[in-house]
This record gives C-alpha cells, structure tokens and sequence, in this order.
C-alpha cells in the first residue's frame, strides 16, 4: 500500500470498529441491554454537562368539604422539585507500538489483525465495567477489604472484579481518603479472596477500606457514574433532591429470600405509582428463587424477554414478570427495576477520540501511539420510589 500514514490507516480503523463498540457492548451486559441511552435534554454549563428534569412528589392539598355557606379551605398546589442530573466522563485506552504501523505498508490486512486483539479487549473491558458501574454506588467500589493489619496481601468480599495489572487506590470507604494509592495488583485468588498489591504495606481495617481504579474516588469525589445501588441507597440525597417521597422502597431483608419478601416490594413499588418490568439480581439469589419454586412444585420454565435474555418468571397479579441473572450483580442483591422511567444519558455513545484527524496520537518522545474511547454519561432515574430492593438476600 503507497504512502501509508497514521491518516490513512484511521479511516479504515474507525470503520472497522467505531459500529462494533456499542454492539460489544450491548452482547456481552445484561442490564446495560435494558436500559435505554438518550441525548435529549443534555445541555452544557459551566461546571460540566447536565440534564435537569421536574418530577411531580405532592398532590394539590387544596381540597375541603363544607357545609352550606361555610368558608371554603386554603388553596392549594402541586409540590415539585428539580432534579438536576451530572454527567460524568468515562474513558477507555490503549497503547500501539510503532512497530506494527510497519506492517500496514505491505499487508493492511494483517495490520488490522495485529492491533484486532487489543482493540477488541479494550471494547470488552469498557462494556463490562460499564455494567458494573451500572450496578454500584457512585464509589468505584471494587471490593471491601476484611483484613485487619498493616498487609500487601488482603481478603476481600469478593474478589470478582480484581485483576492482575490492575492499578488501584486502597481508599477508606467513610471519608474517600486514599490509604494507598496506585498499586498493582500483583495476585489475586478466587478462591481464598485473596489479593496482593505492591509498594509498601497499608494499615486496613476489617469492612473500612474498600478497593476502586485508581482516582475513580480520590478524596470521596464521586467520578463514575449512579447505579442501581446509590439509587436503592435512601441515606443519599440522590442528584441533589431530598424529599421523603423521592425515596427507593428499599428493604434489607438479611436473611432467606421468599415470594412474600418479592410480593412486598413490588406492592411498595405499585403504592408508590411505580411499575415493575423485571427483577435483576445475582447468581446466588436466582439460585434461591429457583429453589422456593422447586420445593412449591411450580413449573420452572423461563420466559424470554427483550434482547434476547431469558428469566425465570415471577408472577405478580396479571404481570409475568422476568427474574435474570446478572453475573455482574453485587452477592445477595435483588433490584425491582421500572425500566421505563430509567435513562442512561449521554452526548453519545462509546466513540473513538478523533479531533485532531486521527484515532491514533503519538506519546511523546515514543515510537507509540495512544488510541482513547470516551463517553459522557450517567444512568438517571425520573421516578426514584418505583424501584425497589431486597439487600442481604441469603443465596442459593
């Protein structure tokens, strides 16, 4: 191929894989392929970009009934409240060696095969910590540490989103002070829920100290976006609004999940002027719902919803409602989702970074090049009290 440039070769990339990211995406999550995104409404101010929305939390209270001749009641109005939605900034990247920009000069074809593999895990890995994000607290929470000491090497809760390579703060979870900042991962296992960083050792507490990416919460600054679990979380004024309606129906069940418990909160949902469309929770949980319904000997089957997914049915009056599991639903966690009234905002979708006319930008003084993907988003929700919540469920 003649007079092959960074230029040149751009184009071809982009087109190659700017459709797959977002289709990534949506094939490998669960609850990412439910919600859906939108732009409308996104605005930009000094201080970042916004989406601001009314929502109605008190009837007209103007009413009175008198007799002949009386005076009438005081008049009323409808109580409403604003709720203003930030979008936070999400980036994703990956590093090219110089040396494999040589072989597009003879074989573009193999060149797009030499930099498939990282491109495609970078896709991948966005995906999925976007799916994570959207369960979380706002925090970057990884996994909570349950080692007392001054230690490299802790117990987690739960050691699924720990990796080797990966760079981490040890942050204290009340406060976002960073006990130990960028370490690597070094090991980690699966089974013991054991993990080891470098540098020098730290001095955690038991349930204190949490992990997160590394300045994902410096300071106790919140930098990814809300997920289900900041939303459930009726200690948090959620996107600046405190009001006792603005509440999720929330209960921390703490022990054995039953039908009651889930009949319960979707009741709550419904007094609430909520609907339920499906049910998301963990491995562990489906595991014991499909157990209640084994031992009442009901029929088991699945019923397929949206995307292809299947789930196990819970019936609640005339809806059938999709119990799924998500791998990447927090242990013992159960979400009763009103999907209609969920958005993830955002300007656009993952996208590659291409203003100055190429997706590949050289690192200075290196025979490298630096490729980023970028989306400004947060999942909003416009009726917080039509999602409910069972924590603490004992799993299957």
């Amino acid at each position: 191929m003649p007079n092959v440039n960074i230029s040149s070769i751009s184009p071809i990339l982009k087109v190659h894989y700017e459709g797959p990211i977002a289709k990534n995406i949506q094939d490998e999550t669960v609850l990412t392929q439910r919600i859906e995104s939108s732009s409308k409404g996104v605005t930009h101010r000094a201080g970042g970009k916004y989406v601001d929305f009314p929502i109605l939390v008190g009837k007209n209270q103007g009413i009175s009934f008198r007799q002949e001749n009386e005076t009438l009641g005081a008049p009323g109005r409808s109580r409403s409240k604003e709720v203003q939605v930030p979008l936070y900034y999400g980036y994703g990247r990956a590093r090219i060696q110089g040396q494999i920009f040589e072989i597009a000069e003879s074989d573009m074809d193999a060149f797009v095969e030499a930099v498939d593999n990282e491109m495609s895990v970078l896709k991948m890995s966005v995906g999925k910590d976007q799916n994570r994000i959207f369960y979380g607290s706002g925090t970057g929470n990884l996994a909570t540490i349950q080692s007392t000491g001054t230690l490299n090497t802790v117990t987690v809760d739960d050691a699924y989103w720990l990796e080797i390579d990966a760079v981490v703060d040890v942050v204290t979870i009340s406060t976002g002070a960073v006990v130990a900042a960028a370490r690597n991962i070094t090991a980690v296992d699966y089974t013991a829920m054991t993990v080891t960083f470098d540098g020098a050792a730290a001095a955690v507490s038991a349930g204190l100290q949490m992990f997160t990416r590394a300045g994902n919460y410096a300071a106790g600054t919140q930098r990814e976006p809300s997920g289900l679990d900041r939303m459930a979380n009726n200690s948090v004024n959620l996107f600046g609004v405190n009001d006792p309606v603005w509440k999720a129906n929330t209960l921390a069940l703490n022990g054995a999940l039953s039908e009651v418990a889930m009949i319960k909160r979707c009741d709550a949902v419904r007094k609430s002027g909520g609907k339920v469309t499906a049910i998301f929770t963990s491995l562990g949980v489906r595991l014991a719902y499909f157990n209640l319904l084994v031992q009442q000997r009901r029929q088991n089957n699945t019923v397929e919803f949206k995307g292809g997914f299947r789930g196990l049915p819970f019936i609640y009056g005339p809806q059938e409602l999709p119990v799924v599991e998500d791998p990447d639903c927090p242990a013992g966690k159960m979400y009763f989702v009103p999907e209609k009234e969920m958005r993830i905002y955002h300007t656009k979708d993952w996208h590659f970074e291409d203003k100055t006319g190429s997706m590949f930008v050289q690192v200075a003084d290196t025979d490298a090049y630096d490729v980023l993907i970028k989306r400004y988003f947060e999942m909003g929700i416009r009726r917080r009290n039509g999602l409910g919540a069972l924590t603490g469920v004992t799993e299957g």
